[in-house]
Formats: C-alpha cells, sequence, structure tokens
C-alpha cells in the first residue's frame, strides 16, 4: 500500500527549474508475488511516460515478462517502429512511500526510471524555485 511522504531535490545546478530529473532516490524492486527483491538506485524523470527497470534487475531477479509493448526513448525520434520491450508485474518499495505495484518495461540501463505512470500514483508538490519535490497519497 503506498503511503506517508518522500522529500527529495534535484541538486543539480544545469538545469532551469524546474528540473526535470531527480537524483539520488533508492527503491527495492521485487516481482509481484515474489519474495526476493534487490535495492537500486532510482531517478524521477517527470518527462518518462513509463517506469523503466535495469535489465540487470530483470535477470537478478529471475523475472518473467507478461507482455511486450512498443517503447522507445526521446533521443530515439523517427519513423522506425518503436522497439518492443518485455513488461512485468512489479512491486516497488519506496522509502517513505510505502510500496507502489506497476508494470515497468525493461531496457539496458544502470539505474530504475520512475516516470509519469509511478507519479501519477502520488500527490506531488514542487517547489521549482529551489528544485524541492514532496510525494505522498492524495488526501482526497
Amino acid at each position: 500500500m503506498i503511503g506517508g511522504n518522500l522529500e527529495f531535490s534535484c541538486g543539480d545546478d544545469r538545469y532551469v527549474r524546474p528540473a526535470p530529473v531527480v537524483r539520488g532516490v533508492k527503491v527495492t524492486c521485487a516481482s509481484s508475488g515474489s519474495t526476493d527483491k534487490r535495492d537500486w538506485d532510482a531517478l524521477v524523470d517527470t518527462g518518462a511516460d513509463a517506469t523503466v527497470i535495469p535489465e540487470d534487475v530483470v535477470k537478478a531477479l529471475g523475472m518473467v515478462p507478461y507482455d511486450h509493448i512498443g517503447a522507445k526513448g526521446f533521443d530515439r525520434g523517427g519513423m522506425a517502429p518503436a522497439p518492443k520491450r518485455p513488461m512485468f508485474h512489479v512491486e516497488l518499495d519506496v522509502p517513505g512511500l510505502g510500496k507502489v505495484p506497476l508494470n515497468p518495461i525493461s531496457a539496458k540501463r544502470s539505474s530504475v526510471l520512475l516516470g509519469r505512470d509511478f507519479l501519477g500514483k502520488l500527490m506531488l508538490l514542487m517547489e521549482a524555485r529551489v528544485a524541492k519535490w514532496a510525494a505522498g497519497t492524495s488526501p482526497w
């Protein structure tokens, strides 16, 4: 169940506020219904439609995809068809928030990317002037 609060900041002055990416978040990944889990670094990307887990997480946890979907990053535009990516049933345990059920895709990357499918499950408060964010459950 999702509950609680989490605060984090961008800490990167290269971006005009609000910062598009927040680094330094830690998550625990587990395949839904499994007790095997792994801690992983994550970043929050407000421009990403979907959460992406590293292929190393998939291998470490022996995850089996339930479907495949076409997906490509912003830098892979053009008219080429989107490559098919495997989708998984996952629970991410986020300190301060609890367990968040998601259906991420996997790709070659070094950290978990938390996209808008994750953010959409939360109530967010962003203080753009100082790139501080707070996440919690909705009071409504």
